[in-house]
């Protein structure tokens, strides 16, 4: 089918900036495309945002700090949580991402689902895996380079659960991965989650993350996480969505100052990886 911006009623129309570009980019041919009476007199007209934009584009430093991967620069202590929906199924995807081995202190998963293959073989012994059977499965992987355990922590309650004590550059942190069924009581999980936070050995820096499947988009649900944390002397860190589907569903929760949460899509999870790291 021809373009013809006569035939389209709008030859007598004042083009605004960067509409000219829309008309005829809808002619499937540049031979198929007729413009009748144009008036050279008449300028094109550009948005001068748009130009700038694209000049920054085109600026390989700036593109580059743009796309850096969120885990360079990161300080202190470098958790990487995803809930990985199998780990037999994308744990050797997730360390081919080389970055995730080199930058990372500690990876935490939920939803391991059986696992069969082992950090240890796949990683040459440098990493440590803490695993838990439970319902959907938890896993706490440390880099031993960086990364010292001194022992599991016991579980109090029914939840799904798992506690390290754990030492990082000669502080002790408490870290504890946990997943909430869905269908599971809110209230209930969160009481049961205090008294296991509340059975932890005292003055040691407490990190809490996990898929909690409590969507913090919803007000009502972000009062009630923050004001739980707080009871604990814990900020929860993260502020934006964490699933394709939307909703704030991934969570960090730490005792410490500093710290802050970034994120990046992952290409075999519908949650996306968080990375928290202990000095901001």
């Amino acid at each position: 089918m021809d373009f013809n911006l006569e035939s389209k009623g709008i030859q007598d129309c004042d083009f605004k900036q960067g509409q000219q570009y829309t008309a005829f980019s809808r002619g499937e041919e540049r031979k198929r495309i007729i413009v009748k009476n144009f008036d050279p007199a008449k300028k094109i007209l550009t948005n001068r945002k748009a130009l700038k934009e694209m000049e920054r584009l085109k600026d390989g430093h700036l593109l580059k700090d743009i796309t850096s991967h969120p885990l360079e620069g990161k300080k202190g202590c470098v958790v990487t949580l995803l809930n990985i929906r199998s780990w037999n199924y994308h744990i050797e995807h997730f360390i081919k991402e080389k970055i995730h081995l080199q930058k990372s202190d500690v990876l935490c998963f939920t939803e391991t689902k059986n696992p069969k293959n082992s950090i240890e073989k796949l990683t040459n012994n440098s990493w440590s895996a803490v695993m838990k059977n439970t319902a959907h499965g938890l896993a706490i992987c440390l880099k031993n380079e960086t990364v010292s355990l001194q022992r599991r922590l016991n579980s109090i309650t029914s939840i799904e659960i798992l506690s390290l004590l754990i030492t990082h550059s000669g502080m002790d942190i408490a870290l504890s991965i946990v997943y909430r069924q869905p269908n599971s009581a809110v209230n209930d999980f969160l009481e049961n989650l205090r008294k296991e936070i509340l059975a932890q050995p005292p003055h040691v820096r407490k990190i809490i993350v996990g898929d909690f499947n409590i969507d913090l988009m919803t007000k009502s649900n972000a009062n009630m996480i923050n004001s739980f944390a707080e009871d604990l002397g814990l900020k929860q860190k993260v502020t934006y969505s964490t699933h394709i589907g939307g909703g704030i569903l991934d969570l960090v929760m730490d005792s410490g100052s500093s710290g802050a949460a970034d994120w990046m899509p992952s290409p075999y999870s519908d949650h996306f990886i968080i990375f928290y790291a202990t000095i901001c």
